[in-house]
């Protein structure tokens, strides 16, 4: 359980940075 606990959590961040990242992009755009 542990370890497919670490794969979420290691999806879910990686979603986060690259939203993050996206967000960074269009802001430097400007």
């Amino acid at each position: 359980p542990e370890f497919a606990l670490c794969i979420i959590n290691e999806t879910q961040i990686r979603d986060a940075v690259r939203a993050l990242h996206r967000a960074f992009e269009l802001e430097m755009a400007e």
